[in-house]
């Protein structure tokens, strides 16, 4: 299917980029430094959001231990995965159930410390993934907080 420019999209399947060309979500590869490539629901109910998102958006799921104590969701459309989801433990404290996004990161280290540079705030530092990737919690000047994600050599993450 071709899309131009004058054509309107409104399905999950693609979004227009640039005010000129349509990318299929389905069909990108491997994200990208610099831009949104993953995002992750931390939840108080796994189960009830398991419920909702599959209804709303006829996502499928399939959980994985990660490690002791810990699963991972991953949510799938076809198969494209769309989005991950853990549970929230008392480690992490009083915090509401919330979608993090992560932005691609080629440097987590460089990138932290530009962060810094620029005003934001430091929540969780560089932080290894085994057998995944590193990630780093930043909280912008205006208080929106967003995630960096750079994938180990190892690892499929496309």
């Amino acid at each position: 299917m071709s899309v131009t420019n004058s054509d309107l999209c409104f399905s999950h399947d693609c979004f227009e980029c640039g005010g000129n060309k349509v990318i299929k979500m389905s069909e990108n590869t491997a994200p990208q430094v610099g831009i949104f490539g993953w995002n992750e629901l931390i939840t108080s109910d796994v189960e009830a959001a398991k419920k909702f998102y599959c209804e709303m958006f006829g996502w499928e799921w399939e959980t994985k231990t990660m490690a002791p104590g810990w699963d991972y969701t991953l949510f799938k459309k076809g198969e494209t995965m769309v989005a991950g989801m853990f549970g929230i433990t008392p480690e992490m404290g009083p915090i509401p159930p919330h979608w993090l996004s992560y932005v691609m990161s080629a440097d987590i280290e460089a990138d932290v410390e530009k962060a810094k540079a620029a005003g934001g705030s430091i929540l969780k530092e560089a932080t290894e993934v085994p057998n995944t990737g590193v990630f780093a919690i930043i909280r912008d000047p205006q208080g929106a907080v967003f995630a960096l994600w750079k994938c180990s050599q190892n690892a499929k993450c496309d």
